[in-house]
């Protein structure tokens, strides 16, 4: 039973097979509608499973997606899988999100401590035969119509090391060395 701004007894009208009970607040009668947001509005993917190394310590693009939001009230989740290895152990490597220009997605700042989305130490005796996998998330409101390039970036912490991607450190041809793909995806959700 529901009531009208007069207080008096009201029907709501049938809904459409699908449809929720939403509420238009205190007096009105409610309705059914569709319901909205969280839909994936587009999805764009970038792949590859050809190897990639650096040994930069300023961020250099892995990864580039664009992606051109419907909406300004919509958000985009980023998320990037990520084979690496190195040559030499001992190396201490580093990620981020970029939206454009900007680093996003990332810790806070500290003196010395680098400012990133993820983190990777190879320090392990015999660590250059191993790949280690990293997935990072990360949801962004860029409140925006434009298109925007999405990156995800990787450098190391001093020059001298090398920082692999798909494939590790000793790359030989043998049955117990992998070689290995690495993805980056921007989602549309729909507010």
């Amino acid at each position: 039973i529901t009531y009208d701004a007069s207080g008096n007894p009201a029907v709501v009208a049938s809904g459409t097979s699908g449809h929720f009970l939403k509420s238009q607040g205190a007096d009105t009668v409610p309705v059914f509608a569709a319901a909205g947001g969280g839909k994936i509005g587009q999805v764009v993917t970038t792949s590859s499973d050809s190897t990639f190394n650096t040994n930069s310590s300023t961020p250099v693009d892995l990864y580039t997606v664009d992606i051109t939001p419907s909406a300004s009230s919509s958000t985009i989740l980023l998320t990037v899988s990520i084979n690496w290895s190195s040559l030499t152990h001992n190396l201490y490597g580093f990620g981020r999100f970029v939206r454009d220009s900007t680093a996003i997605g990332i810790g806070s700042n500290g003196t010395n401590r680098q400012v990133c989305s993820s983190s990777y130490q190879n320090a392990d005796a015999d660590s250059e035969y191993k790949m280690n996998t990293s997935t990072m998330t990360y949801i962004d409101s860029p409140s925006s119509t434009s298109a925007i390039t999405y990156r995800f970036q990787i450098w190391i912490n001093s020059g001298g090391a090398t920082f692999t991607v798909n494939y590790t450190g000793i790359d030989i041809d043998v049955n117990y060395i992998g070689r290995a793909i690495s993805t980056m995806t921007a989602m549309e959700i729909l507010a």
